[in-house]
Parts: C-alpha cells; structure tokens; sequence
C-alpha cells in the first residue's frame, strides 16, 4: 500500500510532462504553420473579412461633421419617416403622473364599533356591579332620598374604588360617582351611546398624517375588503377634530348640566380612535404602476422634415435625434447595407492582397520573407482596427451618458491610433510602419464617416510613432517613442482645431491636449505589453531580443570569458569589425554584433585546442594526425549549434555560427595531410578538412565571415602598417570570393567592396601608430616591437575558423552530432599557429 501512492504520483507527473511537451510541439508547428496559413488565399479571404465586419458592423459616427462646439454646423434632415423616443418629455409625464396619485390610507371600519362596544360593555357591567353591591348592602332599591344619606355616601367611597379598573373610563373617580348617583340612567347611557357612535362613523386619521391629508382627494382601501373609494380632504377629520365634534355631541345632551358635559367631554376624548392610517407602501406602488402605465411619448419625424437647424444650440435631446439619424443613414435598408458589405469587403480584399504584394516584393529590415511579415502586418492592423472602434463605442457611450454629445472636448484624441505604426517600426521597419499608419487612417475614416479631423490626428500621430524614434537601442525606447508621440498628438489636436475652426476657450485645448498626451502614453503601454507577445507568436527577432543577448553576463558569455578567454577577446573585436562594416552597407549591425558575440561558443568544449586560448603552451594538434585535427577544429560548430539551441538562441544567430565559415578548407591540415601522403601513400580526401556549410545565406553572416577573416588576417602581421593591412585584408577577402564563399547570399560586389574597406579603416585604427617613449625604446627598434600580439596567428588558420553547419536544418546537425567522437569539438582556427603562415599557400 505504501507503494502505490508514490508510483501513482510518478505517473501523474510524467502524464503531465507529455502533455506539456505535446502542448509546446503544437505551439511551436502552430508557430511555424501561422504565417504560411494567413497568407495563403483563404487566409487572405478571411483576413479581409475579419477587417470588413469589424468596420461595416459599427454603427457609431463620430460627431464633428455635423456639430462644432455644441452648435449644429448644417441643417439636419430626416432620411426617411421615423420616431424616436423623447424620453425628457416621457420622464416629465411619469412624474407628473406620480405626484397625481392620491395618498392611500388604509381605512378599519371595525373601530367604530370596537369602540362603542367598549364603552358599552364597560357601562353595563358596572351597572351590573352597582346592582349587586346595592341589593347586597341595602337589600332593597333605594329612593331618591337616601341616595343622598350619609349612609350611601359612605357606600359609594368603598363602591366606586371597585370598579375604577373595570371601566374603559379609567380612574374617573368624579365621573363615576356621578353615573352611580344617576343610578346608571339608561337614557343618560343611551345618550353617550349615540354620541360616541356619531363620532366614530366618520373618517379619523392620525395628525402626523396630516400632510398626506391635505391632498385635495384621497384614496382609502378597506382592509377587510380590499376595496378602494375616494374621499375628499373635507370628508376626513384627524383626532383633534374627532375629539372636538364628540364634545359638542356630548354638550347636545339636555339631560346634563354645563360642568358634568365638561367632565364627561374631557374624559370621553380618549375614547375617540383613529381609523383612517396613511400607507406609504400602497401609495408608492400605485405611483409606480401609474409610471410603468404611462408609454415612452415618441417623436414622429417626416422624410426631408429639417431636424435641426444650423446654429441651433445641442441639447441632449437633440444628440440623441442626431445620433439617430447618423445611423439610420448606414442601416437604411437591408440592400444598401448588403451592398455597402460587399463594397467594402472587395475594398478590403483589394487592400490585403496589396499588403501581400507589398510583403513579398519589399527587403525588410527582418528579413522574415514575405509570409511572415504579411502575416504580422495583417494581425497588427485587425488589433488597431478593433481597437479604434472598441474606443469610438466607449467614447459615444461617455458622451451619451454625461450629456457630452457635440461638446469640444472630445475623448477619441485617447485612443493610441499610433499603436500599430508603432509596433511596426520595432518589428519591421519604418516603410511598413508608414503603411500602417496610412491604412489606419484610411480605416479611421470608414469608421468615423469620414471625420476630417480625426483622420488627420491618426495620420500625424502614426508619422510620430515611425520617424520620431531610431531603431530599439535602450531599454527606454518605447517609453520615449510614446513621449514624443504624445507631445505631436499635442500639435495634431492644435492642428486639427483650427482646421475646425472652433472658437473655444483655453481650457478645452487644455483638456484636449491631455488627452492626447495621454493618447501616447497609452501608445508606448500597449506596444510595451504586445511586442513581446508579437516577438513569441511569430518568431521575430527584434532589437529588443538582440540588445538582451549582448548583455556580457548572460551565462553563455560570462563562461566563454572564463574557459575561452582569448576567443572572448577575439569575438569582442571582430564584433567591432563587423558592426562597423554592417553599418557602412545599411545592413543589421546589431545582429551582426551580436552574432559574433556567439559565433565561437562551440569552442568552449575544447578551448585548449585553439592556439588563442593556449598562452604559448604546447600545441596539443602536433601529437595528433591531421584528419583528427580537421575533425576537432569542424566540431566546434556543431558543438556550438547544439549550445546556442540549449540557451534558446534566436535562429537568426544560431545560423551566424555555421555560415561565418562556411565550406571553407582548412588548409593548414591539407596540407599536412598532403605532406603525410607523400610518405605513407595515403589518399587524402579534401571533404574531410572543409567546414560542413552552409556557405552565407544573409549579408550579415557574410560580414561576420569576412571580419573574422580580416582581424585574423592582421594578427599574423609583424608590422601591421596601413599598406600591409590593406595588402592582407585584400587578399584574404579576394580568396574568400574565389572560393565561391559568398556565391549563395544578397551581398553585391559594391557592398563587398564598402565592407572590405570598413575593416580595412577599422583595423588601420586599430593598429595606429605609437609615439616613442624615451628610455623605454631602443634605437634600432620602433614603437611597434612593444605591439600587443605576442603569438601571431595564421592566416588561413583563422580563415579555418569559419563555422560550420548543416546543409539543411540545425536538427540534423545535433543529430550529427551525436555520432561524432566525443573529443571537445570547439573550432578555432587560432590552434595552428605561426607554422601555418610558412606552410599556407592561400
């Protein structure tokens, strides 16, 4: 049982593994099949489908063409019948509607007689009482006389203390003497019957209710029945009143004199119950009803009637008729809508096949071939096209929510219209990035209705993001590209402005301004966060990539400098070499720095078996036999290829470290291999000392062959004078065109030429002359004995250093790799040392 969980984890973790490595191997043939995909003809098709529905389906216009500063422009008028809801005026009769309704006040009628059916039954049961305590005292009824005896006197004090909690007239002791002397008189209780029953049928209602009361009608709702009546405000009475109208009952009676209706009036108030109570809950759910009953008031307006006329001031309610006309005007009817979607998609489809035309016939800077850099150019500009109208929809929503509609204030200057113009400039180069920009503003136009203004901002702030930055060179580009497209969005709104006319005040321009500063900003964010994604999704090795490779403490360099230190040393000079000469013919130098950065690192697997790195130690190739030799110093291509694999190198320089050698010779052990067959009869097969190839398949891998030629070139030259470096550099790049080395790349015979004199400019710099030093220098010696190089190299030894790789993929070359000796196969031509120059021919 112990067992099995952790074998049951161990095949959870390798299932997982397969699955991830499965998922990278579709992401990575994704990857690779992507661009080929979108530029094939249906991708093309869909391509200009994608840009016609994220066009034709927006409904939204932008506003300037018709209003400026909140002044109707022209006169506006109604393309056909329609109706549109004015919902200020609807609104306005929903609250009228509202403040209509009379309060409700839910209305008891059984407090009528709850009430005289407690005074009744209070009067009757001490009635009852009295009845009983007299027959129980006096055993007999009593005359009129002897109810004013003492002795009933003294039966009253200890009566009336009996019956004081039995009575709805409370502790009355007055009035209850009174009723006992009266002997209870039925038509005295009659009387109080019938006035406290008159009181009571009326409408009573509390007085902290007094406000809903003096509406001029109200409702009332029975509360056994539900039913509903209307009262007017001189049908109902609050409590005071209720109170009053009984006091005057109870004066009515004749049977009683001034001060006992007093008495009887003060103590019969409290008798008098509210049974009126106002609902705030019924009466706001019959406000609503009355407002949900009330239909949206709707504006019937006529073909060809004048909607607004021109200098009229926009009110909100005119924005919205605006708004509905401008998309009444592009969804008229279903064949012009039809229409209009099949003009546009043929424009678009005119436009993506230009943009495949422009791919395939145009040198980018990349060179990523016309599929991929099609394919970048088509995804960068459906992101901006969406991107624009997903910023037109949230500007129109704005202004229809904060009544914004016309205002000169205008929240679209936002939107990084300069995004794509942008990114292309990083990715591909600044005549790819001018057609963006162009197209966008072609795109903005189509989605705006054709806003002048705003199409001349997209346009001035697309140039911005293309010639107002240089090549990726710091880590702060993007940051500053954005700087500066937001201060020209700046100038554009100025401009644009003032192509409007508008007469505003500063603060607009002041608002304005911000937002197209921010625009900017926004700009250099979005390309901060989609150029890396752009970089993994195609494959596009970028200056951004380039300047993270040649940060020296990366770990492949930082082990170069420390087990190889003079290929170090050397890759860091004919860095400077070749940048110098890529730069003469416009090619890319930063590539090609970096190339050479790497172009040696195979070496690292053997650095004692290169004569840089062997400090004037014994030179382990003369124990060895020429073939032997030949194979170590080839393996240190293939070595390298596998290393720069391993560290997820870009292709672009991976490829530098076999093409910069080539299929060049290694002479040096041809020779020797020659020399051996004249004594042992050994045949020599020339194959086995050449570099596998390719031979330079881009201008910048022909560079960097031809500078790590030259600078090994001059290290051979005990007097590396301007004329002997010119002579060398001369004659070693003459012997790299004889030997058919740069047949297979796009280099001309002109740029050959610019770079050959570059390095020979460079080197001549290099190896500059030196004043002497008194007492330092001999007399028969010049400044140049004290010169750096103590252990010249040969020539074609360090012609032998051209890398070499597979004819066809780097796979095949690992794979290659693999069935080699294991020896540290690390080439450097540097291993033959000055032998070489006496034994080489070329």
């Amino acid at each position: 049982m112990g067992s099995t969980q952790p074998k049951s984890s161990e095949g959870l973790g390798n299932t997982i593994q397969k699955r991830w490595r499965a998922l990278r191997r579709y992401l990575k043939q994704l990857q690779t099949t992507l661009p080929e995909r979108i530029s094939s003809p249906p991708g093309m098709i869909i391509t200009a489908l994608v840009f016609t529905l994220a066009i034709v389906t927006y409904q939204g216009v932008s506003t300037t063409s018709v209003i400026n500063n909140g002044i109707v422009s022209v006169d506006v008028v109604a393309p056909q019948d329609f109706s549109i809801i004015d919902e200020d005026a609807t609104e306005k009769l929903r609250e009228q509607v509202a403040e209509d309704v009379a309060p409700i006040f839910e209305y008891n009628p059984q407090t009528r007689n709850q009430v005289v059916s407690a005074l009744n039954e209070s009067l009757t049961e001490m009635e009852n009482k009295y009845q009983a305590a007299i027959k129980e005292k006096f055993n007999r009824g009593l005359s009129e006389k002897e109810l004013s005896s003492p002795e009933f006197e003294k039966f009253l004090r200890d009566f009336v203390p009996t019956i004081q909690s039995d009575t709805v007239l409370g502790k009355d002791t007055v009035l209850l003497n009174w009723l006992v002397k009266k002997q209870f008189n039925a038509a005295l209780q009659k009387e109080f019957l019938s006035a406290l029953d008159k009181t009571m049928s009326g409408y009573i209602y509390t007085s902290d209710s007094s406000k809903e009361a003096s509406a001029r009608r109200i409702t009332f709702q029975n509360i056994q029945t539900n039913e509903r009546g209307e009262l007017r405000s001189r049908d109902i009475v609050n409590l005071k009143g209720a109170q009053k109208a009984l006091a005057d009952e109870i004066d009515n009676i004749e049977l009683l004199s001034n001060d006992e209706k007093k008495q009887i009036a003060i103590t019969f108030r409290n008798l008098v119950l509210p049974n009126l109570r106002y609902s705030e809950s019924l009466t706001n759910a019959a406000k609503t009803l009355a407002r949900q009953q009330i239909s949206p008031i709707e504006t019937q307006f006529r073909k060809n009637q004048i909607i607004a006329r021109r200098g009229e001031l926009v009110t909100p309610y005119i924005g919205r008729v605006l708004q509905k006309v401008r998309a009444l005007q592009q969804a008229s009817s279903y064949r012009q809508r039809l229409g209009q979607f099949i003009g546009l998609f043929i424009l678009m489809t005119a436009t993506v096949f230009a943009l495949r035309k422009f791919s395939s016939r145009t040198t980018l800077r990349q060179k990523l071939g016309s599929a991929k850099s099609f394919s970048v150019i088509c995804f960068t500009l459906a992101f901006q096209t969406l991107l624009i109208r997903l910023g037109l929809e949230l500007c129109q929503q704005v202004a229809m929510t904060f009544d914004l509609v016309g205002s000169p204030i205008r929240y679209e200057f936002l939107i990084p219209f300069a995004a794509s113009a942008l990114m292309m400039t990083f990715l591909l180069d600044a005549i790819a990035a001018e057609l963006c920009g162009l197209i966008v503003c072609f795109f903005t136009g189509l989605l705006t209705g054709g806003d002048l203004g705003l199409m001349i901002y997209a346009t001035l702030s697309a140039t911005a993001a293309t010639y107002g930055v240089e090549r990726y060179r710091h880590r702060n580009s993007i940051t500053r590209a954005g700087t500066i497209v937001g201060l020209i969005n700046a100038l554009a709104i100025i401009t644009v402005m003032l192509f409007n006319r508008q007469s505003v005040g500063i603060e607009v321009y002041v608002y304005n301004i911000i937002y197209g500063i921010g625009g900017g900003l926004l700009t250099a964010a979005l390309v901060s966060l989609l150029l890396p994604i752009m970089e993994s999704l195609f494959d596009i090795l970028t200056d951004v990539k380039l300047l993270e490779l040649s940060n020296m403490n990366l770990p492949l360099l930082r082990d170069l400098s420390i087990q190889a230190p003079g290929t170090q040393q050397h890759s860091m000079l004919v860095g400077s070499l070749a940048e110098s000469a890529a730069e003469a013919i416009s090619a890319n130098a930063l590539l090609v720095r970096v190339g050479c950065y790497y172009h040696d690192i195979g070496k690292m697997m053997a650095p004692e078996m290169f004569i840089e790195n062997q400090g004037g130690g014994p030179n382990p190739h003369d124990k060895m036999e020429p073939k032997r030799s030949a194979s170590v110093i080839t393996g240190h291509v293939k070595k390298g290829i596998l290393m720069g694999q391993e560290s997820g190198l870009p292709k672009e320089v991976i490829d530098i470290i076999p093409q910069h050698h080539g299929t060049r010779r290694l002479h040096y052990f041809y020779n020797k291999a020659l020399a051996q067959y004249s004594k042992t009869g050994e045949p020599v097969n020339e194959e086995h000392y050449r570099y596998p190839g390719p031979k330079p398949q881009t201008r910048e891998a022909a560079i960097v062959m031809l500078s790590d030629c030259a600078e090994a070139a001059s290290r051979t030259l005990d007097e590396p004078t301007p004329e002997s470096i010119r002579t060398i550099v001369k004659k070693i790049t003459d012997d790299i065109i004889a030997d058919g080395q740069l047949e297979e790349c796009e280099m001309t015979m002109r740029e050959f030429n610019q770079v050959r004199e570059s390095l020979i400019q460079t080197l001549c710099s290099v190896y500059h002359n030196r004043i002497k030093y008194p007492g330092f220098n001999s007399e028969d010696k010049s400044e140049r004995s004290m010169a750096p190089p103590p252990k010249p190299i040969n020539i074609t030894t360090n012609n032998d250093q051209k890398m070499a790789a597979k004819a066809g993929s780097t796979t095949s070359i690992t794979k290659r790799l693999n069935e080699e000796e294991k020896p540290a196969n690390t080439s450097s031509i540097s291993n033959t040392a000055k032998q070489s120059t006496k034994s080489k021919k070329n």
